[in-house]
């Protein structure tokens, strides 16, 4: 079964086929497979082909379906306080700013003002973990669901902030923010606790702290500013011998072997970055995920998708840990001829143990 086989994978156990993980988010291709219109059963639909396609373990599954009228690209919810930009059959959830200016970022204390921000509540946070063991209530024994905890440290003021104010308030004043950033830390320890005392096999911590073409600040900020926390953060993790994966966009490779120090036992591996690199380094003792590209499922021919699944394969198909997975997902707009390509070839070829095989 396919939730036994993550597992055995994340124990870095060798498996019967090589371990899949996907966030398949593309109606027409789920239509087709499974003969029945997603928008009008969502949940259901997710469950469905996750569980006709084999996928061994997804983050979760998403409580809504957003169709949008041809030519509309974007819908605003009806309270006016975010919108959805289309991004296959749940849409993407965009925030109005919570801040405009320095002042106000500088002054914010996450510990304190909660009220209107409601990504730093107990409750946002227990709301996801709650999610997760739904879905896997509803996946049962076919899949492994482990939720993501999202705003691991410096996501947090990403999200809360944005881009741009955080990383003034960041760079032009440093002991300032570090004494924000340290509040963000103290919620993340608690809400990891919580994730921990929810009885997950492992815990995938999400972290945006790089783009694909590199990290957004010098290494050394992050192991003066990050890497400390991430150490208190993970540890009711590891008080508990579970497992940590490390989740984040683009190519944060000059960092891996601080997030290895600090207690990382996994890792995804991004479109941006060399998945032989993780495999020599890695490949007996994380686990690793992904390496295969959505730019590539969307622009490419069949022929094409077909030999880099088969890369994939070659370079780390005999890694005990390793999960295929398409980074970026699978959305809307992935030709649909291409996501048949994708899924086929990954039928015929995953259940050859690894590159000596194929």
């Amino acid at each position: 079964m396919s939730f036994e086989r993550a597992i055995k994978a994340i124990n870095l156990e060798k498996t019967d086929k090589i371990p899949q993980q996907e966030t398949i988010d593309h109606p027409e291709y789920m239509h087709k497979l499974l003969g029945l219109d997603p928008y009008k059963n969502p949940i259901q639909a997710y469950v469905d082909t996750y569980k006709k396609l084999d996928i061994d373990w997804i983050w979760g599954i998403p409580r809504r379906a957003v169709k949008f009228n041809e030519g509309e690209s974007a819908k605003q919810s009806k309270n006016g306080s975010f919108f959805y930009t289309q991004w296959g059959l749940a849409g993407s959830i965009w925030r109005k700013p919570y801040f405009s200016n320095m002042k106000d970022v500088l002054n914010y204390d996450p510990l304190i003002n909660k009220e209107k921000i409601e990504i730093v509540t107990e409750e946002h946070n227990l709301s996801q973990i709650q999610a997760a063991k739904k879905d896997q209530r509803l996946m049962g024994n076919s899949t492994l669901v482990t939720g993501l905890y999202y705003t691991t440290l410096f996501q947090f003021p990403i999200m809360v902030f944005g881009y741009e104010l955080f990383s003034v308030a960041a760079l032009t004043k440093p002991n300032q923010f570090k004494k924000i950033l340290k509040k963000f830390a103290e919620i993340s320890i608690e809400n990891v606790k919580a994730w921990v005392n929810s009885d997950m096999r492992v815990i995938a911590c999400h972290d945006d702290i790089a783009i694909a073409r590199g990290l957004f600040f010098p290494p050394q900020w992050y192991r003066e500013n990050i890497f400390p926390w991430y150490k208190e953060i993970w540890k009711p993790i590891k008080e508990r011998n579970l497992k940590v994966i490390f989740i984040s966009d683009g190519d944060y490779t000059p960092l891996v072997d601080d997030l290895a120090a600090v207690g990382a036992d996994g890792f995804i591996v991004n479109e941006s970055m060399d998945l032989s690199f993780f495999v020599k380094k890695f490949g007996d003792s994380k686990v690793i995920l992904g390496n295969m590209d959505t730019r590539l499922l969307t622009f490419g021919t069949p022929e094409q998708i077909k030999n880099d699944v088969l890369r994939c394969f070659f370079q780390a198909g005999n890694c005990p840990g390793y999960f295929l997975k398409t980074v970026g997902d699978i959305p809307h707009n992935v030709p649909l001829h291409n996501v048949e390509a994708y899924f086929e070839t990954c039928k015929e070829y995953r259940n050859y143990g690894g590159r000596n095989d194929l």
